[in-house]
């Protein structure tokens, strides 16, 4: 058990939410770099380098939150992603993963397969050493 002074008590709990806020961070770093390789898995191969083209920034802080982004930034990504249409021959060879299928909604299917996995390992990262 640690003595505190209740001077330092303040002190003490800023360095917790400045590290919680710290692993969060991390804890989402993490977080989009898995969800752009599950959509790497699962996006469409006939036109040329959509697979490669995503992209993860880093989480940052602005407005109370915490968020990362990813993406793809071809021109045709969003059509790719939202649209209709048949697998060419080599997407329909690839195979998906975890009940998420090749081509359409690449992006969309790992965050909703993968929620709540994503949300426990954020929490786990920002209790960190403290649970």
């Amino acid at each position: 058990m640690r003595t505190m002074k209740i001077e330092d008590f303040g002190d003490e709990l800023q360095r917790l939410a400045m590290d919680a806020v710290t692993n969060i961070e991390k804890g989402i770093n993490e977080v989009a770099e898995d969800l752009l390789s599950a959509s790497q898995k699962l996006a469409p191969l006939d036109e040329g380098g959509l697979m490669e083209n995503g992209t993860v920034e880093p989480a940052i802080k602005s407005n109370g939150a915490i968020t990362a982004k990813v993406g793809y930034n071809k021109k045709y990504a969003l059509r790719m992603h939202e649209g209709f249409y048949n697998l060419g021959a080599t997407s329909a060879r690839k195979s998906g993963f975890d009940g998420m299928t090749v081509g359409r909604k690449f992006l969309s299917q790992p965050i909703t397969a993968y929620s709540q996995k994503y949300m426990k390992h954020i929490l786990d990262k920002m209790v960190g050493d403290y649970s």
